[in-house]
């Protein structure tokens, strides 16, 4: 165990129970044992410092610049899938797609369709059901869509395409119907490129447009379909999608920024990671104030100097959070 740790910080408020070893915390069967709720205690206080309640100090708190991380999504090239079987009338599919490719456009026919992944049976299916006869069809798979790792709570603005510059946001899948309905408009070519966005000017057609992608957008509801949506059936793990449209014509890089939320600490020896290794100057403040005011048992009565201490804390993180000082401002050109 070492100052700073997650076993170091439980340790930490079983001293404010007047136990010397986190193992001599109540532990009723009956109830949920208090040695769990110290470790819930470090990491809620934990997740505060990513993502900050309101305080006394500040109502409206932004995430720190420190959270973020930049990543790369590599959007594929179109594949072509051969013997996918799929049945008239029935979104189940069969046929070699991953989860890498969920959220996906499948050219199936004459008729499109987005790649669901797998329901909790281990069945695969498309979001629509199939108007094709029943059979085995070969299909493009054209890679609009790809998974964000779920430590990736939020992305932040203006994704760059590699080599292009900014994608443009749509604010979800109706805007992007909407759009798509227009024969001209934000899909239509640059200037000298075409008079009108028409099937003549978009691979794939107006409503489904293949070239360079311009405009992304972020799928937060899961795509899987379950057997029984209002039953037991359970759920899978959310996670968001980053769909681009028109879709990719060939591999490119997008250069990405994102919020993390941080890993759950669990093993003793877990550090939690944080600007300046401020785990005992900042983290312990914020997890003594949460045990006072959640742990029942606690009967000091210095509740508001532990709250003073966290809001202090608060203070240090929300100093560390823009990260860059000096701030862009209009100058200027006194060459002109």
């Amino acid at each position: 165990m070492a100052n700073g740790d997650f076993g170091w910080l439980q340790l930490q408020l079983a001293f404010m129970a007047g136990r010397n070893a986190v193992a001599e915390l109540d532990n009723n069967p009956n109830v949920p044992s208090d040695s769990l709720l110290a470790a819930q205690c470090v990491n809620e206080a934990y997740l505060d410092c990513y993502f900050p309640q309101p305080w006394s100090g500040n109502p409206d708190p932004k995430r720190p610049a420190w959270a973020l991380r930049t990543f790369s999504i590599v959007l594929q090239a179109p594949v072509t899938i051969a013997g996918v079987g799929v049945t008239q009338g029935s979104n189940l599919v069969t046929g070699g797609f991953t989860d890498a490719q969920i959220g996906s456009m499948v050219s199936l026919g004459s008729s499109w369709y987005t790649y669901a992944g797998a329901d909790t049976t281990g069945a695969k299916r498309f979001v629509e059901n199939v108007v094709e006869s029943t059979g085995s069809y070969a299909v493009t798979l054209y890679n609009n869509a790809t998974p964000i790792s779920q430590a990736i709570g939020e992305v932040q603005a203006a994704p760059t395409l590699l080599g292009f510059g900014e994608l443009m946001p749509m604010n979800g899948r109706a805007e992007e119907m909407r759009w798509k309905s227009i024969l001209y408009g934000d899909f239509a070519p640059a200037a000298g490129g075409g008079s009108m966005a028409g099937g003549s000017v978009w691979p794939g057609g107006i409503n489904y447009p293949v070239g360079t992608p311009e405009f992304y957008r972020i799928e937060n509801a899961p795509f899987i379909p379950q057997p029984n949506p209002l039953g037991p059936t359970p759920t899978p793990a959310l996670r968001s999608l980053f769909i681009v449209e028109p879709m990719p014509d060939r591999v490119y890089n997008v250069q990405v920024s994102g919020y993390v939320i941080p890993v759950e600490l669990s093993l003793s020896a877990d550090r939690p990671i944080l600007p300046g290794d401020l785990c005992t100057r900042v983290l312990l403040p914020l997890c003594r104030e949460k045990w006072a005011t959640i742990y029942k048992k606690y009967t000091g009565t210095n509740l508001q100097g532990l709250i003073h201490s966290a809001d202090g804390a608060r203070s240090i993180l929300e100093r560390l959070g823009s990260g860059q000082r000096d701030q862009p401002v209009r100058m200027t050109n006194r060459r002109c």
